[in-house]
């Protein structure tokens, strides 16, 4: 296997995005923590943004920010957001969890 056999590309994110971006592991997550009204959350790692999609009604006067590695999965997210009662308040960041 080579070393970069585990990297994603822009189909392997839309593949995931179609299988498991929706997964109720993203809302059981949102309706789970504890979170002020005006809070600001960071989702690393964010995937299609579902997660920060379910939690924006309990975050009405907060920010939401996603970060990917992948620009295709920020581009997922970003479409999937567009819409969204909370998109004024969800964006999306290219990004890796190492400098952050």
């Amino acid at each position: 296997m080579s070393e970069h056999a585990h990297e994603w590309t822009d189909e392997t994110a839309r593949d995931y995005a179609t299988k498991y971006g929706d997964w109720a592991t993203n809302r059981l997550v949102a309706e789970a923590i504890d979170v002020a009204p005006d809070a600001v959350v960071a989702d690393i790692g964010c995937g299609t943004g579902a997660a920060l999609r379910a939690l924006a009604g309990r975050v009405p006067a907060g920010r939401l920010i996603g970060v990917d590695p992948m620009a295709a999965m920020v581009e997922i997210a970003t479409e999937q957001t567009a819409g969204h009662e909370g998109a004024a308040r969800i964006e999306f960041r290219q990004g890796s969890a190492e400098p952050l």
